[in-house]
């Protein structure tokens, strides 16, 4: 009976143990899990991030381009012979004040 007690309290004992050590390996799976779906947000946080600053440099570089492209169709634009004769008085009083402003200089 003593040796039945003693072998009965044993393998509680190592069934308690490989319990507790079966909680660990789970835990330390779930720590293993836990941590590869932290990097994996992380990744894909970065990779947001990463787009967003493609998709705002593509938008700045087509913003240039666009303003590049109107400042290269800004030219001297000459008026016509109607819109000068329709003018003239203006066209006048532009030339003598600047022909004035060079006398003074």
């Amino acid at each position: 009976m003593r040796e039945q007690n003693k072998n009965y309290l044993l393998r509680q004992m190592q069934a308690k143990s490989e319990k507790k050590q079966q909680a660990l390996e789970l835990k330390k799976m779930q720590a293993n899990i836990l941590d590869e779906d932290t990097r994996q947000f992380e990744e894909a946080e970065a990779k947001k991030v990463e787009d967003k600053k493609l998709f705002w440099y593509k938008h700045k570089l087509e913003l240039q381009r666009q303003i590049d492209e109107k400042q290269s169709r800004i030219t001297n634009v000459e008026m016509s012979t109607a819109e000068a004769q329709i003018n003239r008085d203006l066209l006048d009083l532009v030339s003598e004040t600047l022909a004035k402003r060079d006398v003074e200089r």
